[in-house]
């Protein structure tokens, strides 16, 4: 039975799932343990704030700090999980024991299966995570720019230098259309780990250009596995379309066209620290657009309708595909495997 806005809920149980949830985001974030109901508060959505004052204030202190709480929460990831990760655990903890008879317990010697890991087995499935960096990615984006919801196509790490230095994480994402659009071609797994030839047959890279510069959006999403800047973020997008650009030869004047969308692509990116953790996406829309973000905000767009601003969109995402030397190795792989 849903419970309405006529304040059924248990205010004993509100303060409950409030221990959860901060036993969780203390946890698994790199946020100060610090004991202030202020600090805390700052975590959790207002409309559970205003639950939690409403409640016994008493009891809504968190008792068990660093080290009772990790040992008493030992199933938690310890990798910074997104916020969006966060609210949906709230969400499950909320309404999974707003109806709950027995009290929920914090205690690691309880019979039952602790309540926080089933909670978290919930949560784990909104996520799928990158095996050599511990990052974990959304399996949906909602809400993108004009096509609603993407779909997590594949992932993986970006490495550089001989040394295999692990730069960022990455998830692919488009819309479910472009996912079936490629699932439905023939032995798409072998073509596209068949490079492309000189003749016409739509095999390796020629097939994932055919679909991305077909009216789907796409999106990259990158987590720095380290602490880096924008310039040098900047800089590995302008390499990647310069060598593109090269590749499919292009004559003077697209040339031009193309390095003048590219300079205005540039000036998006600021001149500061990018931490590790932090999320920078790379949208290709409907249209051709290309849309920069950071954790959230539009940082800058490339209007589809400006010479050369296409070619970038397209090349750009197409380079996590490129028969030679892709972005990312495994990010390519992980998608042809999930198809």
């Amino acid at each position: 039975m849903r419970h309405t806005s006529q304040h059924h809920c248990n205010p004993t149980l509100i303060s409950q799932a409030t221990h959860l949830f901060h036993l969780y985001h203390h946890q698994c974030s790199d946020r100060s343990r610090s004991e202030e109901p202020s600090s805390r508060d700052a975590c959790m959505p207002e409309a559970y704030r205003t639950h939690q004052r409403r409640a016994h204030p008493e009891s809504a202190r968190l008792a068990v700090w660093p080290s009772q709480a990790q040992r008493r929460c030992s199933c938690l990831d310890t990798t910074r999980v997104c916020n969006v990760g966060v609210h949906v655990l709230w969400k499950q903890v909320y309404n999974t024991h707003n109806n709950a008879q027995a009290p929920i317990t914090l205690d690691a010697n309880a019979p039952n299966k602790p309540i926080l890991a089933s909670v978290l087995e919930n949560v784990e499935a909104h996520f799928s995570k990158d095996a050599d960096t511990g990052v974990s990615f959304p399996n949906q984006l909602d809400n993108v720019y004009d096509s609603g919801v993407l779909k997590l196509l594949g992932l993986g790490v970006r490495t550089v230098s001989f040394l295999r230095v692990r730069v960022y994480s990455l998830g692919i994402y488009a819309e479910e259309s472009a996912q079936r659009a490629l699932s439905a071609v023939e032995n798409v797994k072998q073509k596209l780990n068949t490079a492309s030839s000189q003749s016409d047959e739509l095999v390796g890279e020629k097939l994932m250009e055919k679909v991305i510069s077909s009216p789907y959006t796409f999106a990259v999403r990158i987590v720095p596995v380290r602490n880096t800047d924008f310039g040098h973020l900047r800089d590995g997008f302008v390499r990647a379309v310069q060598a593109r650009m090269k590749t499919a030869q292009l004559g003077a004047e697209e040339s031009q066209q193309v390095n003048e969308s590219l300079q205005a692509f540039k000036a998006y990116f600021p001149a500061s620290k990018v931490p590790k953790g932090d999320e920078l996406t790379l949208t290709k829309t409907r249209k051709g657009d290309l849309v920069l973000s950071y954790n959230g905000e539009t940082l800058g767009k490339l209007d589809s309708n400006a010479q050369g601003v296409r070619f970038i969109s397209t090349q750009l995402l197409l380079a996590y595909f490129a028969d030679k030397n892709p972005i990312s190795v495994k990010a390519k792989d992980s998608v042809v495997s999930r198809l």
